[in-house]
């Protein structure tokens, strides 16, 4: 189950994308080659993002950290 869990989590298609951090809003930056599949899975990434309000929580840890 381990290696099967983590692969599936490494493999591109999963996430279809990388999470751009520095923006003020959720951009997921597909890949090249992302198929339907892997756009599909990107929207779906940048959805729980932002049903996490992720952008807040970052500002607000950059914000707490700041020196």
């Amino acid at each position: 189950k381990g290696i099967k869990d983590m692969t599936t989590r490494m493999n591109y298609k999963s996430t279809g994308g990388a999470f751009m951090v520095g923006l003020n809003g959720i951009v997921i930056k597909a890949h090249g080659n992302a198929d339907a599949y892997c756009f599909k899975n990107a929207m779906y990434v940048a959805k729980g993002l932002a049903e996490h309000n992720i952008v807040e929580a970052i500002k607000k840890g950059v914000e707490e950290n700041k020196q």
